[in-house]
């Protein structure tokens, strides 16, 4: 039976150099962790020889975009693309149609914007669940692009009370299907 890895990811803390050269002394990974209760904050799908996900890392190498060039929003990037403080590998277990819906749903995703909005703290710390559709596919963060291609693959099931979804809400959603749950 084949297997979808799922890299779950959080970024290494900027060094000062970073700092500097990005005008930006936060560490939006460990925001994002502490907000979500999660020890991750990104999440990539393991395509060939890249991860293929939504990132806001405009510095980052690139292995494919659309249009070429493109590293801030939906790519496929190298394993190392960035510094990251924890990584693991979720496998699951899927049909082979289901891989090939997942990997064909986040290709045809390639370019699409990062979804900078869904993380201002108006909405990202929102009560209220109505303010925003996540399956919107115009632009995507990464969470919500996996989530997107499970739902599509019939793998997942997702709340319509979801006005947004984390890499702790994925791993929460996928627990079941996760193979060697020790990741």
């Amino acid at each position: 039976m084949p297997d979808i890895v799922i890299q779950f990811s959080r970024a290494a803390p900027p060094t000062w150099k970073e700092m500097i050269e990005q005008f930006s002394p936060f560490n939006y990974s460990m925001i994002i962790c502490r907000l979500t209760h999660s020890p991750f904050s990104h999440v990539d799908v393991c395509i060939g020889e890249g991860l293929l996900g939504a990132s806001n890392a405009p510095y980052c190498p690139i292995l494919a975009s659309y249009p070429p060039g493109n590293a801030s929003g939906v790519a496929l990037r190298p394993p190392d693309y960035e510094r990251m403080d924890v990584m693991r590998q979720a496998r699951i277990n899927v049909t082979q149609d289901q891989k090939d819906q997942v990997e064909q749903y986040c290709k045809q995703q390639l370019g699409k914007p990062f979804d900078k909005s869904a993380l201002k703290a108006k909405i990202f710390l929102s009560g209220d669940f109505t303010n925003r559709d996540w399956r919107e596919p115009d632009k995507w963060y990464c969470a919500e692009l996996v989530a997107r291609a499970f739902e599509i693959a019939n793998i997942l099931v997702i709340p319509g009370v979801k006005n947004r979804v984390t890499a702790g809400d994925l791993i929460l959603l996928l627990w079941p299907f996760i193979k060697g749950q020790g990741f």
